[in-house]
Formats: structure tokens, sequence, C-alpha cells
């Protein structure tokens, strides 16, 4: 019961997410994603950063595919201290998500280094 995700928290992050996949932009059978362990107990633990709405499938994806999922930033390290920094590639573009359910627009990361450059 301890580790149940908090009816605010599961609001956040559907309204953000439009009630849709955010990897594929489905809209069927969506379903919270803890981009970081849920066994990371603390602040993010069930933090609108943290969590996203994804459809059974890419959910499935996530969770098969670590390492492709983290380069998407649908995985998040446990050791990450600022999980609210690390972007995620949706359907729609590199976001930031924040703790408050709110979200904003970035570049792919592996692209800030050369940005930084010029």
């Amino acid at each position: 019961m301890g580790n149940e995700i908090p009816t605010r928290s599961r609001e956040l992050v559907r309204e953000r997410d439009g009630d849709q996949c955010q990897r594929c932009g489905s809209t069927r059978n969506l379903a919270w994603h803890h981009r970081r362990r849920r066994a990371v107990k603390g602040h993010f633990q069930h933090c609108a950063c943290i969590g996203i709405q994804l459809c059974p499938t890419d959910h499935e994806w996530a969770h098969k595919h670590p390492k492709a999922a983290a380069l998407e930033g649908f995985i998040v390290s446990s050791h990450e201290q600022e999980p609210w920094a690390v972007p995620v590639k949706t359907f729609d573009g590199w976001v930031l998500n924040d703790c408050a359910g709110g979200w904003e627009e970035t570049i792919d990361p592996a692209l800030s280094g050369i940005m930084d450059r010029q």
C-alpha cells in the first residue's frame, strides 16, 4: 500500500500527457510508467517528473529494452539526483517534465554538446 501512486500525481501526469501515450500518441489502455524505478524512495518516487503515460506496447518495450529506453528518456537511472532534468523523446519531440505536472520543449540531448560549442 505504501508504494501506491498518489491520485494527484496520476491526475497531473494524465493532464500533462493529454491522455496519450508519450511514445506513439495512442489513446488506448494507457498506464502510468515510472521512468525511474519505483523502489527508489524519496521525494521523486511518484513525482509527475517521473511519471509518464505509455500504451501497453510501449510500456513493455521500455522494460524489455532499458538501454534504448534510457536513450529516449523513458528510463532514468536510480542514481540520478535530478530526474526532472532528464529529457524525454515523446511522439511530439523532446521535452522536460517538471514536478508540478508541466513540461517544456527542449533539444535532443545528443545535440546539446554541439549547440554549446556554437
